[in-house]
């Protein structure tokens, strides 16, 4: 209240300056913050996508490279199933006789299984580092040789793995069992083994790696200048990160067990730095592809944009300040001006004017509007009694066109009388035909002269077809057929008063005059998105492909462009329905054409529906 108070003691001038200046400095706020928010949003967005696409990609690669590894071995562990390149005759089943203690081998068999493993690596993957096969009583054969036992290898982790039916990977550790590659960081394969006689496990595989092969496949991954990319398995385990120590460490051992990898994209600080982080997780291996990349790096265009805005804004609000009194100034004096005019107005003054200064100004628009409203009472009574007269007149014509209408319907009510006595007489000289004929013509007439009906039920529509189709059938008795298959829930439908009949009348016209009645006229309906779409079809000639385009034509520029594109031949016929239907429910609904040369043509309506019920087959 104090505010409002205090403001009320202000001049216009200055409240016309605080006015402005507050909001004009809440918009620029407002503009920063938001520029700098949503460029903030958009540049993580672009982050995650980009982060999303190179780890998904990373770990498709790796899952592709352990399945085709693992599936390179099934040939040489196979058993009795021989390779003509990697294995002869003597050496097929090997492994499955030594992995079920097959008595009969001999040391060369051994040596044999060794050769074995051994081509295996020469001729597949060189960054093999061994292949071990472990039976299930822990017998050892390495494709090292016999220098290697169980004592050398009974530390290696996937020694002490438990079993499992599935492949196993072992993520990197740092093997010891040969000098020459001690405290070399390995990847371990586990593939179990399976008996080819009793289906069950008889040993494992164990494919030792080395990590060049991941080394490979993650280096094509590059994030920025300083991003990178790291690999963390299921246990927690590094199995590869740029910082080499790290390898092989358990994540919490290390700086890293500050991040949390609970949402798959996050923003977290590390080492007094933030860092944009997304990852991938393997449904293989469990592995977790992680790209990691400093806060900073991904956001040097949005520091820009934010001195940009943040330096916009100092200069608006600069302009604001010396602008706003300025413009007040200017904007006020003319207001008073014209507050004085409209005074002298309001105490019957209409000759009081503005002086006007042609221009693009608002107020000089205003002045001109003021000249132009007082200019305008002294005709508003006039106007006023020039509308009243005009509405007298309208009213006069429109009466004029009801005398019309009534007139009009004298001539179908003298055709009415006529028919029924013609009826009667037909009635008392017992020919039934003509009886009927009349009967149905008049019931024609009397349904197209309700003027007064915009619309009717589709039940009355039908009823007034068939009885037109009646006369046709007496004019054409031996071959004309007429069906209408209607659902019973469609026949409480609005539809546009007489616009089926002209639709049969047409096919009659086209179709079953030019066959001597040796046709047939189908009538049926069916719900299409909740429109109700009606079909009469005819097998007659059929229309080219160019009448039919142009009649469709026709009817689409009568939807677009309504009356303007009706001409007086096309009053009656498809045109008239069409016209009438679009006018009624919208462009949407109207008349489409297809025909088949030599097969027949479909007319379908489209109106709209809301009515249910059951169906019904209603034939002729």
């Amino acid at each position: 209240m104090r505010m409002l108070r205090w403001l009320s003691k202000l001049s216009i001038r200055m409240k016309m300056v605080i006015g402005f200046m507050s909001i004009s400095l809440i918009a620029v706020t407002l503009m920063a913050v938001f520029a700098h928010n949503n460029y903030s949003s958009a540049t993580k967005q672009d982050f995650y996508s980009i982060a999303e696409q190179a780890v998904t990609r990373t770990n498709y690669q790796m899952d592709l490279y352990f399945s085709q590894l693992e599936q390179s071995t099934y040939t040489t562990i196979a058993g009795p199933i021989t390779s003509g390149v990697s294995l002869n005759s003597h050496e097929s089943g090997l492994i499955q006789k030594w992995l079920s203690k097959n008595n009969s081998l001999t040391k060369a068999d051994t040596r044999t299984i060794e050769n074995i493993l051994n081509k295996y690596i020469a001729l597949n993957y060189s960054e093999i580092a061994g292949m071990f096969l472990v039976s299930n009583e822990g017998d050892l054969i390495s494709s090292t040789g016999t220098t290697i036992s169980i004592e050398h290898v009974i530390n290696e982790p996937w020694f002490s793995s438990s079993d499992s039916k599935e492949s196993k990977i072992i993520p990197t550790y740092y093997t010891n069992y040969n000098s020459s590659r001690k405290d070399t960081a390995m990847i371990s394969l586990i593939i179990p083994i399976y008996s080819v006689d009793t289906v069950k496990q008889s040993g494992k595989l164990i494919i030792s790696l080395k990590l060049s092969e991941i080394i490979n496949i993650l280096g094509q991954t590059q994030l920025g200048e300083t991003g990178y990319v790291f690999v963390v398995a299921e246990d927690g385990t590094i199995v590869f990160h740029p910082n080499a120590s790290w390898i092989g460490q358990n994540i919490k051992d290390t700086s890293l067990h500050q991040l949390d990898f609970t949402a798959t994209r996050s923003i977290q600080w590390l080492n007094e730095e933030e860092h944009l982080i997304s990852y991938h997780e393997s449904e293989q291996t469990g592995w977790k592809v992680i790209a990691f990349v400093p806060f900073h790096e991904m956001a040097s265009g949005l520091m820009i944009a934010r001195n940009s805005t943040l330096l916009v804004a100092i200069i608006l609000f600069v302009l604001i300040m010396v602008l706003v009194p300025v413009l007040s100034n200017g904007l006020l004096q003319p207001i008073i001006q014209l507050k004085n005019l409209m005074l002298r107005v309001q105490n019957g003054d209409l000759k009081a004017r503005a002086e006007y200064i042609q221009g693009a100004d608002e107020m000089q628009v205003l002045n001109l509007t003021f000249n132009k409203m007082a200019g305008n009472l002294d005709e508003l009574i006039n106007t006023v009694t020039d509308l009243r007269i005009r509405e007298v007149q309208l009213q006069l014509k429109q009466k004029e066109a009801l005398v019309q209408v009534l007139q009009n319907q004298i001539n179908p009510h003298l055709l009415y009388n006529t028919l029924d006595i013609i009826k009667s007489i037909a009635y008392l000289e017992d020919v039934p035909m003509i009886e009927k004929m009349c009967a149905n013509l008049a019931s024609i007439y009397r349904y197209t002269a309700q003027l007064s009906k915009l619309e009717v039920e589709l039940n009355e529509e039908l009823d007034h077809v068939r009885k037109y189709l009646e006369i046709i059938h007496v004019r054409f008795t031996l071959h004309f057929q007429s069906e209408i298959y209607v659902n019973e829930k469609f026949l409480g439908a609005r539809i546009v008063n007489f616009t089926i009949q002209p639709i049969v009348e047409n096919a009659i016209k086209y179709a079953v005059e030019p066959l001597k009645g040796k046709a047939a006229v189908i009538i049926s309906a069916y719900i299409e998105q909740d429109d109700l779409i009606i079909e009469i079809a005819d097998n007659g000639p059929g229309m080219t492909a160019c009448m039919l385009e142009d009649l469709n034509q026709k009817l689409q520029d009568i939807t677009h462009s309504g009356l303007d594109k009706l001409t007086a031949a096309d009053t009656v016929g498809l045109i008239n329905v069409h016209t009438r239907i679009v006018l009624q429910y919208g462009r949407e609904y109207g008349l489409s054409l297809t025909s088949f040369p030599e097969r027949g043509t479909i007319v379908s309506m489209r109106i709209p529906f809301v009515d249910q019920g059951d169906e019904r087959n209603i034939s002729q």
